[in-house]
């Protein structure tokens, strides 16, 4: 299912957003899973681990992630960027759908246009895009053959600069898809009703969020239709403390309950371990040595 707030430009890509506070240099994650009690970090219980390096500029510039028993990656991402600080070419080695991606941008900073290839230099689509004060109201997307017609997107705003409006028409004109949404007064999405018409399908989305006094997010619970879906609770530096999952239906039964714990902080303040609760039993242990 589609709706319009899945295609912003900063999501084009995946960066690996670690929301690091202060400017690293490289980040080594390891993720220990099942561990019991108070059981210390070993080889055994390792999941993954994913090692990411930055620029100057804290910007992500190789993200490279490997299995347990892996001495090579399986998901490895690069990215450059130009003299201004944009992305510029994003290339992603994974076994399945390796591309190189090469974005173009206007002079006001917008994300104008964005060509796929394969390794072998193929082109697979292009990603034409058009703007109107800054903000996204047309996607064209060609498949590899551009005199072929594009599956379209068009955006429609707010006075203030929220998407009430998100339609999807498929390369023969079809109309295919359309959302509506609506927002509170900090631009926080409400609600929305996405209409499949080639599924014949109609999804009703909504959300309900609370506060801390300085106006920090608190909580957020998502509904799809009549029914409570997910719930999320935050701490007042903005951090996940409880992620809960309800079975969709009209019993409202818990599914999920992983529950956060930060246990160790480093002098900039980000986390370096954290413990993940399920239920109330240990699921994981997650480990982040912060280069700076």
């Amino acid at each position: 299912m589609l709706s319009s707030a899945a295609h912003a430009q900063e999501g084009d890509f995946e960066v690996h957003d670690e929301n690091l506070l202060g400017k690293a240099k490289s980040l080594t994650f390891y993720s220990y899973q099942a561990m019991t009690g108070d059981a210390q970090p070993s080889y055994n219980w390792l999941h993954y681990k994913s090692i990411q390096k930055y620029n100057n500029q804290g910007q992500i510039t190789e993200f490279k992630m490997f299995n347990k028993n892996s001495i090579s990656p399986y998901y490895v991402d690069s990215y450059e960027y130009d003299q201004q600080g944009q992305l510029k070419r994003v290339k992603n080695l994974t076994k399945e759908d390796p591309s190189i991606s090469e974005i173009e941008y206007d002079n006001e900073g917008n994300r104008i246009k964005i060509k796929t290839y394969t390794l072998s230099g193929e082109l697979q689509n292009i990603n034409t895009r058009t703007f109107k004060n800054k903000k996204i109201v047309k996607e064209e997307i060609f498949n590899s053959n551009p005199s072929e017609p594009p599956l379209r997107k068009i955006y429609t705003y707010d006075s203030k600069g929220n998407i009430i409006l998100f339609k999807i028409i498929d390369r023969t004109g079809k109309l295919i898809v359309v959302t509506t949404d609506k927002y509170d007064n900090n631009g926080k999405r409400l609600s929305f009703v996405t209409k499949d018409f080639n599924d014949n399908l109609t999804t009703i989305g909504s959300y309900v969020y609370k506060y801390f006094p300085n106006g920090k997010l608190k909580e957020e619970s998502y509904y799809l239709g009549k029914y409570q879906s997910t719930k999320n609770v935050y701490d007042t530096m903005g951090r996940v403390l409880r992620e809960i999952s309800y079975q969709e239906d009209a019993s409202n039964d818990i599914s999920s309950d992983e529950r956060y714990k930060y246990d160790k902080t480093d002098s900039q303040g980000n986390w370096t371990q954290r413990s993940r609760y399920n239920n109330g039993h240990r699921t994981r242990l997650e480990i982040r040595n912060i280069e700076y």
